[in-house]
């Protein structure tokens, strides 16, 4: 049940991280594109006219049906990948947090050996840290960013400062609550 629980915050938390990146991106893109720094991306193609013609075949029942079965598979597909985005957003962000936590920790430990269990401990701190850097970066962009048109500064704050505070709260009490794996070979103690 922890487990569960705990996997449950996770995906809230990383998908309230994925948001505050979108909104950050919403709120800055604009500003970049209208400053022409990615005029060299882009090549505006020059329009060429189109002469529509009626279709006879576009108004057959066939076509009609074909239509509805093709809207209707769609529909099906966008709720099966709605249902397992979640899972797919904590497998992804779990694996890869934990492999930067990897990555890091002989920084961290100056490349000296540690005991599995201390080197668990650390792994977990530095994937909490990971995680709460990643969930704080984009507020503090929007601390920088003035407002866009009709969105005001403190509009602005105030959603990447909600999305912020959900990831964070939504790390944090994963952390607590997830179980920590431990070994599964039974000590001196307990062989009796």
């Amino acid at each position: 049940m922890r487990s569960l629980l705990s996997n449950a915050l996770l995906g809230v938390a990383y998908l309230a991280v994925i948001l505050n990146w979108l909104w950050l991106a919403l709120i800055a893109l604009p500003r970049l594109i209208e400053t022409g720094k990615f005029d060299l991306l882009t090549k505006v193609p020059e329009p060429t006219p189109e002469v529509v013609q009626p279709d006879a075949i576009s108004s057959s029942p066939l076509v009609w049906v074909l239509v509805g079965i093709a809207t209707l598979g769609i529909l099906v597909m966008t709720v099966v990948v709605l249902i397992r985005m979640p899972r797919a957003i904590v497998r992804t962000g779990q694996k890869l947090v934990n492999e930067t936590a990897e990555a890091v920790i002989p920084v961290v430990t100056h490349h000296k050996p540690l005991p599995a269990k201390k080197k668990m401990v650390l792994s977990r701190r530095i994937v909490l840290i990971i995680q709460l850097v990643f969930s704080a970066l984009p507020l503090v962009a929007c601390l920088f960013l003035p407002a866009y048109h009709e969105l005001t500064r403190q509009i602005i704050l105030t959603i990447a400062a909600w999305l912020s505070a959900i990831g964070v709260v939504g790390f944090v009490l994963s952390w607590l609550i997830s179980p920590v794996t431990t070994s599964r070979t039974r000590s001196r103690a307990s062989r009796g």
